[in-house]
């Protein structure tokens, strides 16, 4: 399930973000 990965890969970006802010 690459898929799942990947919005994962991209929902840890956003967190990311609103973590650093």
């Amino acid at each position: 399930m690459p898929e799942k990965k990947r919005i994962r890969k991209k929902w840890t970006g956003k967190d990311s973000l609103e973590s650093i802010n």
